[in-house]
């Protein structure tokens, strides 16, 4: 969010709520156990802003009992030693109307590192979510999708060590071959072996032991029966 902080506070007196990517905390009794949910779950989305010092109970007006630099050096801390990866943020101190409040913009974490968790917790139990006006734990679905998110998935590549050349539909194998050497004349030559022009598509691939096998992908779309090996994979 790239509003100034005193547009921050009127949308914040105005909805009288916190929103998707606004929170606001009195932390009259030093830093809230929950900002920490925050934290990840502003990681976890588009970025966000929180507010510490503005009282909810009272018309979001500045709480007068509470430390400001306390309060700073205390979220900057969880930042650094409480969240994996450690959460980036922009953290100052500044005035409203007459007090001072802590504003701290949670930048959205790389695709590449996420989630962002609470480190105590585990990735699985300490990744959240925003949802409304409140952080949720992230289901373990939500997690994997930000794992393949990461990079390209290359699942389809891994070996099948149960299953042998022998487990591929002879007819299928051939009918790729053949559009295969049509096609691509230069690459797949007649006189390629059959073993090295389907190693070259990614159909075999050689396992630890230096042998050749199906790939998954492989296996899913040319073997005979892939389910004696997956039962619940399809194509």
């Amino acid at each position: 969010m790239t509003e100034s902080v005193a547009e921050l506070v009127g949308l914040a007196r105005a909805r009288r709520t916190d929103l998707r990517r606004l929170e606001v905390k009195t932390a009259s009794g030093g830093l809230p156990k929950s900002i920490r949910e925050t934290l990840s779950a502003f990681s976890n989305g588009s970025g966000g802003v929180i507010l510490l010092g503005l009282d909810e109970r009272h018309d979001f007006a500045v709480a007068p009992d509470i430390d400001p630099v306390r309060l700073r050096d205390a979220l900057d801390a969880t930042c650094a030693d409480e969240m994996s990866p450690p959460v980036r943020a922009e953290i100052d101190i500044e005035e409203v109307d007459g007090g001072s409040i802590v504003v701290a913009r949670i930048p959205e974490l790389d695709p590449r590192h996420k989630p962002c968790f609470v480190t105590a917790r585990g990735e699985y139990a300490g990744s959240y979510t925003r949802g409304g006006d409140g952080d949720r734990r992230m289901t373990e679905y939500e997690i994997a999708l930000l794992h393949a998110n990461r990079g390209q998935p290359t699942d389809d590549r891994d070996a099948v060590e149960q299953a042998s050349i022998e487990d591929l539909n002879r007819d299928s194998v051939r009918r790729l071959l053949t559009r295969l050497r049509l096609r691509e004349p230069v690459a797949f030559p007649q006189q390629l072996p059959d073993e090295l022009a389907l190693t070259r598509i990614g159909v075999l691939v050689e396992n630890d032991a230096g042998r050749l096998v199906p790939s998954l992908a492989g296996l899913l779309a040319l073997g005979d029966y892939p389910q004696q090996f997956f039962p619940q994979l399809n194509v």
